[in-house]
């Protein structure tokens, strides 16, 4: 692995060195400073962006982890119809009953860190009938429920529920690691290569002078 990675950053390096003394061999040189080559290595070099998006992809796999914690909203809407022949109807109006009814039912759960986890339900209905009967119309009922559930061996514990979140975070802090390890080595050799040329540019002038 450290062979294939010494591969490649000579392959850059060489790259790098070619364009410099490109530049400097130009009918019409270009001045590169070594601020200027040290942004260009920044923003060309594939190393340094394939690490940069690694660390990205961590930071969000931390985000992920930490909304299992979130709480969740649930919303439900229903409704049914239906036309029924009465057998104890006094009238023709009364021949048939039409009943109407409207289920709409809010939840919110969230897990807890220490394993257990809570839900809160309220489920509504409205019944509409056409049915000259019913005193009551339209009737309207709701349910109010809360349920919590702790367990107490299995699953129990906050560093036992938070370990993936703990996982990601450390996997974060190593791969920024890796990213400024990786953005020091590459500048500090564009940086020796880059003076390195410098030189051998200000020790041909002198050998072509004398």
């Amino acid at each position: 692995m450290k062979n294939i990675l010494f591969f490649k950053l000579s392959i850059y390096f060489f790259s790098l060195f070619l364009i410099l003394v490109s530049v400097a061999n130009a009918n019409d040189p270009l001045s590169l400073t070594l601020k200027e080559t040290i942004e260009r290595v920044l923003k060309n070099n594939i190393s340094i962006s394939v690490q940069s998006y690694n660390s990205k992809i961590n930071e969000q796999f931390i985000f992920e982890k930490e909304a299992d914690f979130d709480p969740t909203l649930d919303f439900e809407f229903k409704f049914g119809e239906e036309t029924r022949q009465s057998s104890s109807s006094s009238s023709l109006s009364d021949a048939k009953n039409r009943n109407q009814d409207y289920d709409w039912d809010f939840s919110v759960s969230q897990k807890f860190v220490t394993g257990g986890d809570y839900e809160l339900s309220m489920d509504n209905n409205r019944n509409r009938t056409s049915s000259s009967l019913t005193s009551l119309n339209p009737t309207y009922s709701s349910d109010l429920a809360l349920t919590v559930t702790q367990p107490l061996l299995k699953d129990f514990g906050i560093d036992l529920n938070k370990r993936k979140i703990y996982i990601a975070k450390n996997d974060q802090k190593i791969s920024d690691h890796q990213f400024t390890e990786k953005v020091i080595d590459i500048l500090t050799e564009a940086e020796n290569i880059y003076w390195d040329l410098v030189f051998s540019i200000e020790d041909l002038k002198v050998k072509e002078t004398s």
